[in-house]
């Protein structure tokens, strides 16, 4: 891990890992002639559907408002996924290299080898949430009646911030 990343990892785990997931993974590879291109290695398909959160200190407050704004739409207990997009994991890679407008490569890995890069903590933390979205494509449905949605909360899309104007707030650190 270069020193690069480490100062990355460390800024960034005090906030919540979803935002920056993409942004912290990715590594530059140092070869002659590889033109500044990146691989991001995954312990998953890149046609794994995931669900994406956005910008998470934003959209995690727009929903808890909301819940205290509607408290009968969401109890009892009922589950809210901060969600602003889902899709193939892949898709977010490809956010990236248009935003940035530099080179990346999805590589596919084995968790042991996703663990030998990011440590066993990380590395087996990422790598389990991953493959439990390759077997459940939609967790929603574990939960069946017991989700409300943003919809549900009264929630607009213009309220929620997505991947893409996320990737675009943090240009500068990507």
């Amino acid at each position: 891990m270069t020193a690069r990343t480490k100062r990355k990892k460390q800024k960034l785990s005090k906030k919540n890992f979803h935002n920056h997931a993409l942004v912290i993974t990715l590594i530059r590879t140092p070869q002659p002639g590889s033109q500044g291109s990146h691989i991001w290695p995954q312990p998953t398909a890149p046609s794994t559907n995931i669900f994406y959160a956005g910008d998470t200190e934003t959209n995690t407050g727009v929903f808890v408002s909301a819940i205290l704004a509607h408290p009968g739409v969401s109890t009892p207990a009922k589950v809210a996924f901060v969600f602003t997009e889902q899709g193939p994991y892949k898709e977010y890679l490809q956010a990236w290299i248009e935003v940035t407008g530099r080179r990346a490569t999805y590589l596919q890995v084995s968790q042991q080898d996703y663990e030998g890069v990011w440590g066993k903590e990380f590395g087996e933390e990422m790598a389990l949430g991953l493959n439990i979205s390759e077997v459940e494509s939609d967790w929603r449905a574990a939960h069946k009646a017991d989700v409300v949605t943003a919809e549900e909360l009264g929630i607009g899309r213009g309220e929620l911030v997505g991947l893409r104007e996320t990737l675009e707030r943090e240009k500068h650190r990507l």
